[in-house]
């Protein structure tokens, strides 16, 4: 990634595409299998194509003790909550961080204007932008060792 701004630098720049996505009225089991298949951490939930949130492994995981039945029963929609916070290509890396400390989640949709998905945005596409950053900054800016 070239260096960017963090205080310019817009979701629809550090975003992930696509998403990877599960239907809001698919099971826990489904949702597992999706984020192993897929290797992710977050799945975006839809509904007749909409978002209507986000779906992480800690919520799936939370559902695993209650065990088998609960597992192929229990509701993706059931699991994700009711903070259900979006945000759009044009909002800035510092309103994404700032929605995901207001919410306490570590992931974002970001959506068009008829809130179709368009992609993810994670707490670690964050800190690889501030990383990024990091590494171009003057010396004398970061702090000293001390021993």
């Amino acid at each position: 990634m070239a260096r960017m701004n963090p205080e310019s630098v817009t979701v629809g720049q550090i975003m992930s595409q696509p998403a990877v996505a599960v239907e809001a009225h698919e099971s826990a089991w489904v949702a597992m299998q999706r984020l192993t298949a897929g290797g992710v951490r977050h799945l975006v939930v839809v509904s007749g194509g909409r978002c209507v949130g986000v779906l992480s492994d800690r919520h799936v995981a939370a559902a695993w003790p209650f065990g088998e039945l609960s597992r192929r029963t229990q509701l993706v929609l059931d699991l994700i909550g009711d903070t259900r916070p979006s945000v759009t290509t044009r909002a800035t890396a510092a309103e994404a961080a700032a929605a995901m400390l207001a919410a306490g989640v570590d992931a974002l949709p970001v959506v068009d204007a008829d809130d179709r998905v368009v992609g993810l945005v994670t707490g670690s596409d964050l800190l690889r932008l501030l990383a990024d950053a990091g590494r171009d900054s003057p010396s004398d800016a970061r702090p000293a060792h001390r021993r």
